[in-house]
């Protein structure tokens, strides 16, 4: 059994993990050592790949090492999967057939990368045959078309670089054609938005991706040394420097978009970043979530028989960059230091995507406020914009991406849904502008369709105010004009945090006038009604796993409902907190609303905290 890791992260113990996976791969492999046994996909092999790479690329490192009296000949694994699975003749091949993935590309260009970290073994290792196949292998998965609004793009570009520093055939236009790309998919103000130049496109997933696959191109290329250093390099170290926003003291983020592939695999891009030299100030800051995030692997994988916690190999793409990192790198020895939500309250603006990271130290909780993002899809479905469409995200709670029996039922969670018929609901459209107005309070315009079974019925044009509190707690204001919509009733429904429950959880629920809250073992959601709302109410849950997307197996999700019938301007005000502390609890009862003509005031007590005109935007 591994030691937890108490105090400072070490090489130790990053090995130990790579090997105790490694352990679990020498046991799960297929005999030709290309695929997992029981997966469909090479994924996890060629991300292993990258691991492996990693930690062939110290020259000084034993490749045969006795892990726990298990002999792991680590350059053989390498050597016997590339061997296989980049030649067409034998059945574990990676190329183009029902087994291939839609990632290929992106995996490829990693393969490349690791292949490259390693290449004075490998290339004494590989028979002339196997690195022909090699090479020919990875020119096919690198002929992808360059596309204007793509990471791939930035993958392939990797490919054709890592193919070039091991001396293989290569095009420099391509790399070219791909840097152009990516000059059109960042935005002027940081980050990276993969459906066109507006902020609304972005998505988080990606944007890591392009953080490690920028970052492993100038790792290639000589860091500081890459021709490409001078123009990338300090955007990537801007971009890098948001993140620790985003953790809280448990290594956890707020999980934009996407359920955790686990904490260490959402490391790549940092980790790469500083590989790269692009990690912007202090080490000791990105030391402590890996450290955070390799102990929580650890704990999870004591408690799993089969071990596929920590073996979870989307976590290797990280691991393989830690460990490019020499032992005697000062990474390894430098002391821990504390996260920004260690260190005190506080509000960060990230401009590209439209955020703002709200960390109360009280409860240890982080939010993301989402003012300018979405993903630009249509709304057939609940999953995506379920996902990107949201208000706000946290740290210690979980989140819906889509429910019910019909793909045109949107959950909503901690977001704004419209009706005309209260059978299909949609979300936010489209977002015409967002900024910051009393320094800490986010202004963002947008477009709410109301949704019909026979499809959107009209659009409501939405203005909201998103006022975070100390308590970690925040308040929207909405300001709804009927722009584009011909009259009749609109259904409006909005939730607070989904509350995320296990089979033997015993929960508490209350709505009572104002009030709706879900109260269980994992802590509390609570919506308040400030104004406008008509009445609460308390979802009766979902099954998460199969109509919708959560990080538990159910949820309850606290709500509040009302129909708009007049075409005249109005103001909807909703309290929204969530916490795992009772002694923390913030229901909202101090706080009160009001407005005169479109100017708006929050006070507590009696005193006025927030105001603002809309007639001044």
């Amino acid at each position: 059994m591994d030691q937890p890791i108490k105090h400072e992260l070490t090489f130790h113990h990053v090995t130990s993990v790579f090997f105790r996976y490694m352990s679990f791969c020498k046991r799960s492999l297929t005999p030709d050592m290309s695929y997992l046994k029981n997966h469909d996909s090479p994924e996890p092999v060629l991300l292993t790949l990258v691991a492996l790479g990693g930690y062939l690329s110290g020259d000084e490192r034993s490749d045969v090492v006795d892990y726990q009296g298990e002999m792991l000949s680590l350059s053989s694994y390498m050597i016997n999967a590339i061997e296989n699975g980049c030649n067409p003749e034998n059945p574990g091949y990676w190329g183009a057939g029902p087994r291939s993935t839609k990632r290929s590309p992106e995996f490829a260009a990693l393969v490349a990368f690791a292949a490259w970290s390693c290449r004075s073994l490998l290339f004494r290792r590989l028979s002339n045959r196997s690195i022909q196949l090699f090479e020919q292998w990875l020119e096919a998965e690198g002929r992808v078309s360059v596309k204007k609004k793509s990471y791939r793009s930035l993958a392939v570009a990797l490919n054709h670089v890592a193919r070039r520093g091991m001396g293989l055939r290569h095009d420099p236009k391509v790399i070219d054609a791909a840097f152009e790309s990516l000059e059109r998919c960042y935005l002027d103000q940081g980050w990276f938005a993969d459906g066109g130049r507006g902020a609304d496109n972005f998505d988080d997933s990606i944007s890591w991706r392009y953080f490690s696959l920028l970052a492993a191109v100038l790792h290639v290329e000589g860091g500081k040394k890459s021709p490409r250093y001078q123009l990338w390099g300090p955007r990537l170290r801007k971009d890098l420097r948001d993140l620790p926003y985003l953790y809280d003291s448990s290594g956890r983020g707020p999980g934009y978009g996407k359920e955790s592939p686990g904490l260490l695999a959402g490391l790549a891009g940092p980790v790469a970043g500083y590989l790269a030299g692009v990690w912007p100030g202090k080490s000791g800051v990105l030391k402590r979530l890996v450290r955070l995030a390799v102990q929580s692997g650890l704990e999870a994988g004591e408690k799993s028989a089969d071990f596929s916690a920590i073996a979870d190999y989307r976590a290797m793409q990280t691991l393989g960059f830690l460990l490019m990192i020499p032992e005697k790198d000062s990474f390894w020895s430098i002391q821990e230091e504390a996260l920004p939500i260690e260190r005190g309250d506080f509000v960060h603006f990230i401009p590209s995507p439209g955020w703002l990271v709200h960390g109360a130290k009280s409860g240890d909780h982080v939010q993301l406020i989402n003012g300018g993002s979405r993903r630009n899809k249509r709304q057939r479905g609940g999953d995506t914009i379920s996902r990107y469409g949201k208000f706000s995200y946290s740290g210690i709670m979980g989140f819906v991406a889509g429910a019910g029996p019909k793909e045109r039922v949107f959950c909503c969670d901690n977001t704004l849904s419209a009706s005309g018929d209260k059978k299909s609901w949609s979300h936010r459209d489209r977002i015409d502008s967002f900024k910051l107005v009393a320094d800490r309070v986010l202004l963002t315009s947008m477009h709410l369709p109301v949704a019909s079974d026979g499809g959107a019925s009209g659009t409501l044009k939405v203005d909201t105010l998103l006022v975070p509190l100390r308590s970690g707690a925040q308040v929207r204001i909405h300001r709804i004009r009927r722009a584009g919509f011909g009259g009749g009733a609109v259904n409006l429904r909005e939730g607070g945090y989904a509350l995320g429950l296990e089979a033997d959880d015993s929960v508490e629920t209350v709505a009572s006038g104002q009030l709706a809250m879900v109260e269980g073992p994992r802590g509390f959601s609570i919506v308040r009604i400030l104004g406008g709302y008509s009445f609460a109410a308390i979802s009766q849950g979902y099954e998460g796993r199969k109509e919708g997307h959560t990080l538990s197996s159910s949820f309850l999700l606290p709500r509040v409902e009302t129909v708009l019938r007049s075409r005249e301007t109005q103001f909807l005000v909703l309290f929204v907190h969530a916490g795992t502390d009772p002694e923390n609890l913030d229901n909202g009862d101090s706080i009160s609303f009001s407005r005169k003509g479109d100017k708006v005031s929050l006070l507590s007590g009696n005193k006025v905290f927030f105001e603002y005109d809309f007639q001044s935007s």
